[in-house]
């Protein structure tokens, strides 16, 4: 063994060659250390998930090329991805070069306060081995082919989440069982252009279905909905999805307050929410009234989150129900909507369902 310095810092994943070398200089001149700056056919699945890269910095001209690298990032486990770099456009013929540098430096100030909580800390002595191999858990296998079950969801819970929701919830996913008689309406703040990768990627290991949001929607026993980011959306006394003709209030899309009052207005007495990673105060406002209510609200535990921010706001208004990791909040899940398992020999017509549990008399 021998003692090495090893700094953590950013992680650059670009297709350009340029804007890897003006991001790189970008951050190092604010005081960044940059760990990893490579074009994609260099992301390799340990690479990715290096504990020396506290964050990554993705910008993909051709996105349609790189399918299977955002899967990847997707299961990448604690570790923040911003996608939405949004380098300034080059000055054109008709801008001053005045305009043109207080561009750049917008950009940066929105990069730099983007990353700040991520800036690498002072280096401190580790033991590490010479040839350094880090171990990962196997994924799941995947699960059986999956349908809709046709039974319409009497229970629905809202997932709410932003930067480091996608691992968050696809953990908690992944421990629900089969046949488990709840859907989900999943807010995530996340950019139009990766909606579709999310939707491919966040139910793969589970036994959920993602549906996508559509008018006239009933949602049933198994679904996963994905809220659209360009649609808000509504669901009428028959609990059909239908879309409202304005968008979405507040500085991210989907606003999850609006999306929790959605459901508490279509499954009052049979709805709850759970809000995951993600920075802002998204879910604060409405889980006061989940709360009024006596729906349940629960929340990720904080130092379990790539960014707190979400939970800890709910948290401190004092709206919260249960607090717990990924897979211990699927756990507590499972005990609340059946805290009593039937045995396997039972073949009742309600064997599976509702044991008595917090829905049982509503």
């Amino acid at each position: 063994m021998t003692d090495q310095k090893l700094r953590t810092g950013i992680g650059i994943i670009a297709d350009r060659t340029l804007v890897r070398q003006r991001l790189r200089q970008t951050l190092e001149g604010k005081g960044f250390t940059v760990v990893a700056n490579i074009p994609p056919e260099g992301c390799s699945a340990s690479l990715l998930e290096s504990p020396l890269v506290r964050a990554w910095l993705v910008d993909l001209e051709n996105e349609d090329a790189h399918d299977e690298l955002y899967e990847q990032l997707v299961d990448i486990p604690r570790v923040p991805v911003f996608y939405d770099i949004g380098l300034p456009l080059p000055p054109s013929k008709h801008q001053s070069a005045d305009a043109t540098e207080e561009n750049k430096r917008r950009w940066e100030r929105r990069l730099i306060h983007k990353l700040n909580a991520f800036r690498d800390p002072e280096p401190v002595a580790e033991e590490v081995s010479d040839k350094r191999v880090v171990s990962w858990p196997l994924k799941p296998a995947q699960k059986k082919n999956k349908t809709r079950s046709g039974k319409p969801a009497e229970i629905v819970w809202v997932l709410g989440a932003s930067l480091g929701g996608p691992n968050a919830v696809k953990q908690f996913l992944d421990d629900l069982p089969e046949n488990f008689p709840v859907a989900f309406v999943y807010a995530q703040h996340i950019d139009r252009e990766f909606a579709s990768t999310l939707a491919s990627t966040i139910a793969r290991h589970s036994y959920f279905n993602v549906v996508a949001a559509s008018p006239g929607l009933v949602l049933e026993e198994g679904d996963i909905l994905l809220t659209p980011v360009e649609h808000k959306i509504d669901f009428d006394e028959q609990r059909r999805l239908h879309f409202v003709d304005q968008g979405w209030t507040g500085a991210y899309s989907p606003n999850i307050d609006e999306v929790m009052e959605t459901v508490l207005r279509a499954w009052p007495k049979s709805c709850g929410t759970i809000i995951f990673s993600g920075m802002g105060k998204d879910g604060s406002q409405e889980a006061r009234y989940y709360r009024q209510h006596s729906r349940p609200v629960w929340v990720q535990t904080p130092e379990s989150c790539a960014s707190s921010l979400m939970p800890e706001s709910i948290i401190e208004a004092g709206f919260d129900d249960w607090q717990g990791t990924p897979e211990e909040l699927a756990a507590q899940l499972i005990k609340t909507i059946n805290p009593h398992p039937v045995s396997c020999e039972d073949t009742s017509p309600d064997r599976g369902r509702l044991g008595g549990g917090m829905y049982a008399g509503d």
